[in-house]
């Protein structure tokens, strides 16, 4: 009979939280302090823990624009915390950069911005690409 409360508990506390996931996009664009402007394109995919607390995953694309163009891969994770209609974000990852001399670079940043409306925000980041840092602009919306 134990076993049965504890499964039924469970199963509850899973389908109660199901709604706390959600998806969505991101657009940057800025500067890399390395010489090139940088725009991204991610892929987010973000769990809810409270209503404060948030983390997730954004893997994507990125572009920097000096003479010519090189494509990566960024590949982070964040925490977000959300107060009313702002968010704060801490971000860690790595950036893969395809015809880079050093092509693994680490990442790590802190933004902030404003929920427009539902699922739909505006921010900016600032942070540190290896070897420069980095400010970006970003939009996002989430499912």
């Amino acid at each position: 009979m134990k076993r049965i409360a504890l499964l039924l508990a469970l199963t509850t506390a899973l389908t109660a939280h199901a709604d706390r996931w959600n998806v969505g996009l991101g657009l940057g664009g800025g500067y890399w302090f390395e010489g090139a402007p940088q725009f991204d394109l991610h892929f987010k995919v973000q769990a809810n823990l409270g209503q404060v607390v948030s983390i997730g995953f954004r893997p994507g694309i990125l572009l920097n624009v000096r003479p010519g163009v090189e494509v990566g891969i960024p590949v982070d994770a964040y925490v977000r915390f959300n107060v009313k209609r702002l968010y704060f974000d801490l971000i860690g990852g790595l950036a893969i950069l395809f015809g880079n001399t050093y092509p693994l670079r680490a990442h790590a940043a802190g933004g902030m911005g404003v929920f427009v409306w539902k699922g739909f925000s505006i921010g900016a980041e600032a942070g540190w690409l290896q070897d420069g840092a980095q400010l970006l602009l970003r939009l996002s919306f989430a499912i």
